[in-house]
């Protein structure tokens, strides 16, 4: 399905929202610095991951730790006392926990006792990958009824996909995620997931169109009412 040029405007100006991001060392890890940790800034792409931004936020703050001191395995992030979920995106997240909106939004990174209790603990680039994949492939088939263009692609582009998204370039991302697309009257269901500032998770089935053949979405407003 090709985009109109207006569409295809908004669908860049919605890949290009980033939120302003200031990361300072959690305070009780700070304690033992050889010098005063100095916060990193970062413009994070909203639909990219605070995972993948981990080794640049590693090598920043690795600086002020004496050799040793540390586990630099993995790193994560929390805002206040809550632990950010890594393998929600970064508008997300945002949107979630910051209801005043404050720019840059400032959050602490950690790397030590990671809470495994209260998040997926995860070590590779590799998880947060599938993780994504197996999301893109959940709400293909909620559109279509069918995974036949998703396992169809080949190697190369499904590398697209995530590198695209990796390292923000639109044009490598959209350029395979076309392939994906369906014509609007082929919509089975709507794939969305809301997340409330409650942290509740709505994932009912939202018809793309009602019994008329109209496209429907007012469902998704009355969940939550």
């Amino acid at each position: 399905m090709q985009a109109s040029v207006r569409d295809e405007h908004i669908q860049r100006e919605i890949w290009n929202g980033a939120v302003p991001i200031e990361i300072n060392l959690a305070k009780n890890e700070s304690l033992g610095c050889k010098s005063t940790p100095e916060a990193y800034y970062l413009l994070a792409q909203r639909n990219g991951y605070l995972a993948l931004l981990s080794d640049e936020i590693k090598q920043h703050f690795l600086q002020f730790f004496n050799e040793g001191d540390i586990d630099d395995d993995i790193v994560w992030f929390s805002y206040g006392d809550a632990p950010l979920k890594w393998h929600f995106p970064t508008g997300v997240l945002f949107d979630m926990f910051d209801r005043q909106q404050d720019i840059p939004w400032k959050i602490e990174a950690h790397f030590k006792n990671f809470p495994s209790d209260q998040i997926i603990d995860y070590s590779l680039t590799e998880a947060l990958k599938s993780h994504y994949m197996n999301n893109l492939k959940e709400a293909n088939y909620l559109k279509g009824g069918a995974n036949s263009k998703i396992n169809l692609l080949s190697k190369e582009e499904q590398n697209n996909l995530w590198d695209g998204l990796k390292e923000s370039n639109y044009d490598k991302f959209w350029g395979t995620h076309q392939i994906l697309s369906l014509e609007t009257k082929d919509l089975r269901y709507v794939p969305i997931r809301i997340l409330t500032h409650d942290k509740k998770i709505i994932q009912d089935p939202i018809y793309a169109y009602n019994g008329q053949g109209k496209l429907f979405f007012k469902n998704i407003f009355l969940h939550l009412n």
